[in-house]
């Protein structure tokens, strides 16, 4: 009787463990083929294909294609939600000085730009994304990105309300120019071109370029 209880719950456990792994295996799949071919030149046939799962199993976790293709989405959208948060929970306002927003704005893009840079795949998406006027994915973009960038242009506009930075610049403009840079910076690292030699490889020479990231936006480039 126990020993038949112990291998029932042996099973169970790696069902659970098989069903976590296919679900990663189909996201992995996805994040990259959507990135290479585009949502609407990616097929369920080619993502189980891929993935080596029946194609049913796309259905069985995520509803349909699109539902796979949000998950792609809302996976690095939760991981960069969760990594940034706590950059802001400890802000204290009244202490906040010139010394606080150089490490926090230094934090934020030494967790932005390597977590940009480790899933290069999810930049191309959410470009394609964008430039398609975010028919599927508006929803995940108003729930973690618009809420991150919020987080952050509230040190800006606290930093400049402490007379730290300039009046006259726009906070949005200032991270979502800072974001995109490093989007197009990021995509034209990966052509391979003879100018590619004159900058910092991404991932290898990632905290160097992280450094020219925040000279160039947060320290400025005039002397």
């Amino acid at each position: 009787m126990i020993e038949n209880l112990i291998e029932s719950i042996k099973c169970l456990i790696y069902l659970e463990f098989m069903d976590a792994d296919s679900r990663m295996r189909l996201i992995d799949v996805a994040r990259k083929l959507f990135a290479e071919k585009g949502y609407e030149g990616t097929s369920t046939r080619d993502l189980a294909k891929a993935s080596d799962l029946n194609i049913s199993m796309i259905s069985y976790y995520f509803g349909s294609k699109e539902g796979l293709y949000k998950a792609v989405l809302t996976e690095f959208a939760q991981q960069a939600h969760d990594k940034m948060k706590p950059l802001f929970s400890d802000l204290d306002v009244e202490k906040f000085d010139k010394k606080n927003f150089e490490k926090v704005m230094h934090a934020i893009l030494s967790g932005m730009l390597p977590m940009k840079a480790k899933n290069p795949e999810i930049s191309v998406l959410l470009q394609r994304e964008m430039m398609a006027g975010l028919p599927y994915a508006k929803e995940i973009f108003d729930q973690y990105f618009t809420n991150m960038v919020e987080q952050v242009v509230s040190v800006i506009a606290l930093a400049q309300k402490k007379k730290i930075v300039r009046p006259d610049i726009n906070p949005y403009v200032l991270f979502l120019s800072l974001v995109h840079a490093s989007d197009s910076f990021q995509n034209m690292s990966q052509c391979k071109t003879s100018i590619c030699d004159k900058v910092p490889h991404i991932p290898e020479k990632i905290d160097e370029y992280v450094d020219q990231m925040y000279k160039i936006f947060i320290e400025g480039a005039m002397l």
